[in-house]
């Protein structure tokens, strides 16, 4: 249980809602401008390639496989992403690598993978500056759009923005 009194299961299915609501609105964007895009003229078919140090099988993994599938449905099968997962490709340093020279087109990176793009993306990865999901959802809203035009400085653009959980930190005795 954390601090706030909810049950530590209960933040995370909401937390799960939220990114659920949110992956839902960016995917039927994207499902638009698809259709838009495809149905002005017949298109070559692309393979985009997507590396993530996520393993196969937990629900990053299950989530990319969805998005991977509707991406190829909205463009009547025209677009098929080949999902790399658990470092095949290599790990985040060089998936910035390929991704900068060609080799790979998309990848899911932590904070410390976007911190060699932009080194700004670590001030959300400072311990215990956010307490909550609450907190974060209100900072995200706020500080996106810069962190997005620093990354697209740097020549990538962001997909979405998504949290990945609580860091919690242990000693064996005490610290203070």
């Amino acid at each position: 249980m954390r601090k706030t009194g909810v049950p530590e299961s209960g933040n995370r299915k909401n937390r799960e809602r939220r990114i659920n609501k949110k992956a839902a609105r960016r995917t039927g964007i994207l499902a638009v401008v698809l259709i838009l895009l495809f149905s002005a003229a017949a298109l070559p078919a692309l393979t985009i390639k997507l590396g993530s140090v996520a393993p196969a099988g937990p629900p990053w993994d299950k989530g990319l496989k969805q998005m991977a599938a509707e991406w190829h449905e909205i463009s009547d099968g025209r677009i098929d992403v080949k999902i790399y997962p658990g470092g095949i490709v290599g790990t985040e340093p060089d998936m910035i690598r390929k991704m900068r020279i060609g080799q790979l087109q998309a990848a899911v990176f932590t904070s410390l993978g976007m911190n060699s793009i932009s080194q700004d993306v670590m001030a959300l990865s400072i311990p215990f500056l956010i307490r909550n999901d609450a907190e974060l959802d209100y900072l995200l809203e706020k500080i996106t759009p810069e962190l997005n035009e620093r990354m697209e400085r740097s020549g990538f653009t962001v997909i979405a923005w998504a949290p990945a959980g609580w860091a919690t930190v242990f000693a064996k005795g005490p610290v203070v």
